[in-house]
């Protein structure tokens, strides 16, 4: 647990200097308000002790009883609330957003204008890039709008021709304010998608969401570490600002079958009307080259860890060697690809720097894996959902649950039995992986063949197609003026 909570305190050392700020923020106006109505309250009754100064600083501000009382609630509110106290600092975005939104209320929507957003608006990633190049080549009619708030998104989008708004531009609030379609992956109350303040109703929000989970999520998950009082506060800003409660909303999450929609919906607080089970948009294109890819020489293997509090373990304990990793491949006809979790990536680049003295190991560099996931023979991984992909094309896959009872206990644990989940061979440590390698055998052909089955209820390659033919249905419906579920 120590450990766990090690790697929880790396994850927030970032973030420090802006929670250090909130809470030096909050301090001070507690402190200053009790001041400012002590002050008040010795002008009106000059004998009363309330105001009376208690104690009295080098500089000519004496410090009066109400000014040590709000200092006092100041602290107690930064033990409290804890890092909750940053969002204080958005307090004035989001009044200011607040008429907007209002505004959003009355603008009527236009059917035709489809927004695609990912990743908190970082990245053009998930199911919504698939479904939005689908979009914008095969739907004419459709103004498909690729929405970040990224730079560096917005500029590689216009200079491949699409069309792309910057979240918080003028164009992104026009844009979101008169949205017939938004399509989004992530849920996050404070760092949305997309534009996050004048998303209103009246626009279909569709939660593609970015994998069928192995690991438990939102509700499902035991200890969430919300302060009943962290908790009010939310519920009182999703009250005060409604277009708060929109972010964490959908008309329709999608899922790959029946068994995943019942774990969406129960982590999600969702109901079954909610569940749209189709195929996931991000499996179409990869999916159809496997079935013209020629066979290849050299066996590619691609590692594929997922997100943990600890990741930068997997590559020092476990009995990691890279020099006789690499002997293994070598001698085996094998290139070994490493692909990190994107929020994993800055705490073990340092590491990755490493493989490029190595003749069959290396980082793999693609920022988006199913644009490439056709190329590599074999999938070894954890805990990620992309093993439920991976099934589609029948390749083998080697599970190796390196840190299985710590995952287990300390951080997400499993919506099922893992075992019943993971139909192939399971490594312990690199030594068990690197023998599994060495073997080639595939024994598990007819397991990831009924795994399959049961969690990919949609195998084809036109996914998209289906969902834009679903959305335009839900168009015609005034699906959008229903109340949307919030999470």
């Amino acid at each position: 647990m120590a450990r766990y909570r090690l790697g929880r305190l790396q994850m927030s050392a970032k973030s420090l200097p802006g929670y250090v700020a909130a809470w030096a923020l909050v301090f001070l106006v507690c402190a200053l308000f009790g001041h400012c109505l002590g002050m008040a309250v010795h002008g009106i009754y000059p004998d009363s002790p309330i105001g009376a100064a208690a104690i009295r600083l080098p500089i000519d501000l004496p410090v009066n009883n109400l000014s040590l009382f709000g200092a006092a609630v100041g602290l107690f509110l930064i033990i409290t609330l804890n890092i909750r106290l940053q969002r204080a600092t958005l307090l004035p975005v989001l009044i200011f957003n607040l008429p907007l939104y209002i505004a959003s209320i009355l603008t009527p929507k236009n059917p035709n204008r489809w927004l695609f957003a990912s990743r908190q608006g970082s990245a053009f990633a998930e199911n919504s890039k698939y479904l939005f190049m689908y979009v914008s080549r095969e739907c004419p009619d459709i103004e498909a709008i690729w929405i970040t708030k990224s730079r560096i998104v917005y500029h590689s989008l216009k200079s491949r021709g699409y069309k792309a708004c910057m979240a918080h531009s003028p164009a992104g609030y026009w844009y979101t304010m008169t949205a017939g379609v938004l399509f989004f992956t992530h849920y996050k109350l404070w760092e949305p998608d997309g534009n996050g303040y004048v998303l209103g109703p009246g626009t279909i929000l569709m939660q593609l969401w970015h994998g069928s989970p192995i690991k438990r999520l939102g509700n499902s998950i035991e200890s969430r570490g919300e302060s009943p009082f962290s908790v009010l506060v939310a519920k009182t800003l999703k009250t005060a600002f409604p277009f708060l409660a929109m972010r964490t909303s959908c008309h329709r999450m999608l899922a790959a079958c029946p068994i995943v929609a019942r774990h969406l919906r129960d982590s999600f607080n969702l109901t079954d009307s909610s569940m749209l089970v189709t195929g996931y948009p991000k499996n179409d294109n990869w999916l159809e080259r496997t079935m013209t890819a020629p066979a290849q020489e050299v066996r590619k293997v691609i590692y594929m860890p997922t997100f943990r509090q600890l990741d930068w373990q997997l590559f020092v304990d476990f009995e990691f060697d890279l020099q006789r990793l690499n002997r293994v491949c070598r001698d085996n006809n094998i290139e070994f690809y490493i692909k990190l979790h994107p929020y994993s990536l800055e705490r073990v680049e340092p590491i990755m720097k490493r493989l490029g003295a190595l003749s069959n190991i290396a980082y793999c560099e693609s920022g988006d894996i199913y644009e490439i996931l056709d190329q590599f023979d074999v999938l070894v991984t954890d805990y990620s959902s992309i093993s439920f992909d991976y099934l589609l094309c029948g390749r083998p896959i080697i599970f190796a649950p390196f840190d299985y009872e710590s995952y287990k206990n300390e951080e997400r644990g499993f919506l099922e039995d893992y075992n019943s989940l993971t139909p192939g061979p399971h490594a312990k440590n690199w030594l068990e992986l690197e023998e599994i390698l060495t073997l080639g055998a595939d024994e598990y052909s007819a397991e990831r063949t009924a795994l399959n089955d049961r969690y990919n209820s949609f195998q084809g390659s036109d996914s998209a197609r289906q969902l834009v033919e679903t959305t335009r249905a839900m168009l015609k419906a005034n699906v959008g003026k229903e109340r949307a579920k919030s999470v």
